[in-house]
């Protein structure tokens, strides 16, 4: 789970939550059905990682400039603390 997070969006069973400062670099996390699966700033989970599933994809797809937007802002802050 993430350290510093914020929700940016929620879609019935769904959130994705942006996370800064767990481990670089800052990413989002798709919570549900069951699951939780990270992403990057385009949507794509980490070489490695789990898939989406068909309905957490839809979400993101339906959320991603919103995704990428905060993932910047996350990128940013990161940065400003100390990050690489």
């Amino acid at each position: 789970m993430c350290g510093r997070s914020s929700t940016v969006c929620r879609r019935g069973w769904s959130t994705i939550p942006i996370c800064s400062n767990d481990h670089a670099p800052p990413h989002a996390h798709v919570k549900g059905e069951g699951k939780e699966v990270r992403i990057d700033q385009n949507g794509k989970p980490p070489a490695g990682d789990g898939k989406r599933s068909r309905l957490q994809k839809a979400v993101v797809d339906g959320n991603l400039r919103t995704i990428r937007e905060n993932i910047r802002v996350a990128r940013e802050r990161f940065k400003a603390d100390g990050g690489c």
